[in-house]
């Protein structure tokens, strides 16, 4: 019986060690690793680490700002979206990028129409081509940089060379229209082959950035009172309301295509955008004749404001700038 029970507490401690033993060689593995990562590899993935960074970064997405009304609901100023499509021929896999590029190309010149088809895919297909070229070229400075871990002149010397290399692949991004996409057309373009809403990373290609545009449906009228709040000055109701109608800034990742082009490299932000509050005043549009609130360069004008249902305020504006 006491040799029974000596054997299953020999059995059991012989099991103990042995986890013991295997517990404590992968616990020296990591460390090891950790050691070699923080030495030998270390500049290796401190170079990715900076190619990384310099290829992406987060940048403000701008809120909607709110829409100006009149007493009898007509609008007086408005944010409209607008739109620029580029295309990164480098995307998609060769299959996918051969099959629909005839395609896309037709449906682009019919929707943006500033091109014909085949200046589209001369365009794109030229593009693709130099990208290999230079996708190869970046894959063999890659395996250089590995066998030289540890020469810092050397390890310089190709990180220069792929610095360079991805800064002509920027030029292989091709914007796809210099007059502005409108919604209308921005919904059909996302409904084409390499749409930025696909659902296979390999199918996509076409990217959109906003560009957001502040028009006067009634141009000039009640300008000075409605006011503005940008470069051309800051003034009127624009500028006495601009925290309630500007919102709040969103933040999203960009990826840099050119000296002064970024573009979406996610499909969400991380940060949503906040759209600022719409503003009903008791302006009039039913003057009769040529008369506006332009006429009367020095006129002060009791305009009450009200955000929905939240607040409102009475505020005297001259119409003055």
């Amino acid at each position: 019986m006491n040799t029974e029970k000596e054997n299953k507490r020999a059995n059991i401690l012989f099991r103990s060690q042995i986890v013991f033993a295997a517990l404590t060689f992968l616990g020296i593995l990591a460390l090891g690793r950790i050691m070699l990562l923080q030495t030998v590899y270390r500049q290796e993935w401190q170079s990715k680490l900076d190619d990384t960074a310099s290829e992406r970064t987060s940048k403000p997405i701008e809120s909607m700002r709110g829409s100006i009304y009149a007493a009898d609901g007509s609008l007086l100023a408005t944010t409209v979206p607008y739109y620029t499509i580029s295309f990164d021929p480098q995307v998609s896999d060769s299959t996918f990028f051969h099959n629909n590029i005839d395609l896309l190309c037709i449906n682009l010149a019919k929707i943006i129409n500033e091109k014909t088809a085949g200046e589209y895919k001369s365009i794109i297909v030229d593009a693709k081509q130099k990208g290999d070229v230079l996708k190869k070229e970046m894959a063999q400075l890659k395996k250089k940089l590995k066998g030289v871990s540890g020469e810092p002149k050397k390890m310089q010397a190709i990180k220069d060379k792929i610095k360079h290399i991805r800064t002509n692949q920027m030029i292989q991004y091709i914007v796809m229209n210099h007059q502005k996409i409108t919604h209308q057309q921005m919904q059909l373009i996302k409904k084409l082959p390499f749409s930025w809403e696909s659902q296979k990373s390999k199918q996509r290609g076409l990217m959109k950035e906003d560009i957001l545009v502040r028009e006067h449906p009634f141009k000039n009228m009640a300008r000075r009172t409605i006011g503005s709040d940008d470069s051309t000055g800051k003034y009127g109701i624009e500028a006495k309301f601009h925290t309630e109608l500007y919102g709040k800034k969103g933040l999203g990742w960009r990826k840099k295509i050119g000296p002064k082009l970024w573009v979406k490299v996610e499909n969400k932000p991380y940060q949503m955008p906040v759209n600022g509050m719409d503003l009903y005043t008791t302006l009039l549009t039913s003057f009769s004749g040529n008369t506006t609130y332009n006429s009367f360069p020095f006129l002060k004008v009791l305009v009450i404001v009200n955000f929905g249902l939240e607040t409102a305020s009475i505020t005297t504006l001259s119409t003055a700038k």
